[in-house]
């Protein structure tokens, strides 16, 4: 039966005009293509978990996302049916190292439900869960790590990433003088301590990439596209570069094309200068590279070395422990249907970019107790909304649910059904006349449900609203 639907949805894709002449005569090769691929995709979408079961399947190349994403979806409920992990006494002012000791400390290197309870705060549940994620992934965005033995003061190893070229997407950044932890024999003991915390730390990025993907999160934590690549244990090429930095593919790609004659007077050899986040001063490609020129008969070689420098060898040490990390928790047979790109939709949602359209699609706004004036309300909502900054539609996102990114599927996905009621400042806000409240709107994140009083003008709501989400630091119960 779903085979016969399959072909029936094929057909309508077809011009079929042609059915009036001969089939074979008038059929373009193109049209039979067409006709294929969609019966393919068709069925692979309605058979895809007992399709990607079977050895060595193809179903991942025909699927669509959401097919893919629903099962995956799926396994990961499984995982977290069997085993949840609880991260107590999590400390704000030190996230990093607190979340990381405590991952370790507990059984969280298998797939598990994270629960999570910040330090000196009352809230707990889904909603304190997933602002851990997203707070934990910020982090690393934006701060040094630092590392502190018991009883001793911090030790700050400087940030763990960078942008070499897309603003939001990371790569680890290289150490000075990390090596690889079978290499440490022969170093000082401080400097193994070091490469050690440096290993544990990018281990634990691993860890806790993989936990978001089990949990079902989007967090605002994006990867270089062989970052994700490594992590899965893929073979990298070195056309990935253009997703490290456009700019050093581009200019790469054109020395390639450049007729012999001018490729020498350019005067390149096989040592490439460094970016201070890329390790600083100059690296010799090979053995005498600096005495070795780019010519017409070595330029591929010279691309290639090149390339798989930036991608592998400056910061191997530290994809070797992310990837480590990582398939500790997940198996890469998991994600193997996934293109590097589809598990950014994973991970990191839509994206910075909060669009309002996909926004209105999981909202739900409604006039409760009362209100009079709700289809007014509900338009200066919507007008506020539509004003604010993707910045600022983030923080209001993370500010209602505990996630600060939209999930790649907003239509289906049940988990960001939001919930707005308008109400006219009494029950738990306190009694006051319609129109005159002034109350901050409050926030269920567990429930994604928002209450914000019945305000007198779209200025008070606007002011009102940007108050409370510039100012959600933390989780307390009222």
């Amino acid at each position: 039966a779903a085979a016969a639907a399959a072909a029936a949805a094929a057909d309508d894709a077809i011009d079929w005009r042609v059915r009036q002449h001969n089939v074979f005569s008038v059929f373009h090769h193109d049209d039979i293509e067409a006709r294929w691929h969609v019966l393919l995709r068709t069925l692979t979408n309605t058979f895809y978990p007992v399709l990607c079961g079977e050895h060595e399947s193809m179903a991942g190349n025909f699927a669509d996302f959401k097919a893919k994403q629903d099962h995956f979806h799926q396994q990961m409920s499984e995982f977290r049916g069997l085993r949840c992990t609880e991260l107590r006494e999590v400390r704000r002012d030190d996230l990093l190292l607190s979340s990381f000791l405590r991952m370790v400390g507990k059984d969280v290197q298998r797939p598990a439900k994270l629960c999570v309870r910040f330090h000196d705060e009352d809230g707990y549940g889904a909603g304190v869960d997933r602002a851990w994620f997203t707070a934990v992934a910020q982090h690393l965005m934006a701060e040094p790590a630092s590392f502190r033995d018991a009883g001793d003061a911090p030790c700050v190893l400087g940030p763990l990433f960078y942008e070499p070229g897309q603003p939001g997407y990371l790569s680890p950044r290289k150490h000075a003088g990390w090596t690889a932890l079978d290499e440490l024999r022969g170093l000082a003991p401080a400097q193994q301590a070091h490469h050690r915390q440096l290993s544990f730390l990018y281990t634990c990025v691993g860890v806790f990439v993989a936990q978001c993907l089990v949990n079902g999160h989007t967090v605002p934590l994006a990867f270089n596209r062989h970052v994700v690549k490594y992590m899965l244990g893929r073979r990298l090429q070195w056309f990935d570069l253009a997703f490290y930095s456009a700019e050093k593919f581009e200019s790469l790609r054109k020395l390639i094309l450049m007729a012999p004659d001018v490729l020498e007077m350019c005067g390149l050899n096989f040592a490439v200068p460094l970016s201070a986040d890329e390790g600083g001063g100059q690296i010799s490609l090979c053995e005498g590279g600096r005495d070795r020129e780019v010519t017409s008969d070595n330029v591929l070689e010279y691309v290639q070395l090149h390339a798989a420098y930036l991608l592998q060898q400056h910061a191997r040490p530290a994809l070797e422990a992310m990837k480590r990390g990582f398939q500790t928790v997940l198996s890469p047979a998991l994600l193997a249907a996934f293109a590097p790109e589809e598990f950014h939709l994973l991970l990191n949602g839509l994206g910075a970019k909060i669009d309002v359209t996909q926004l209105r699609r999981c909202t739900t706004v409604e006039a409760r107790y009362g209100v009079g004036n709700g289809a007014q309300l509900k338009r200066w909502f919507w007008e506020v909304v539509e004003n604010m900054t993707d910045e600022q539609r983030s923080k209001l996102l993370y500010f209602i649910s505990g996630s600060a990114r939209l999930p790649a599927d907003t239509e289906s996905n049940p988990r960001l059904k939001v919930t707005i009621a308008l109400c006219t400042g009494n029950s738990s806000m306190g009694d006051c006349r319609p129109g005159e409240c002034m109350h901050l709107p409050t926030a269920a994140a567990c429930m994604h449900h928002v209450t914000i009083p019945a305000y007198s003008s779209v200025a008070v709501m606007k002011e009102r609203l940007a108050f409370a989400v510039e100012n959600c630091v933390d989780f307390q119960l009222t």
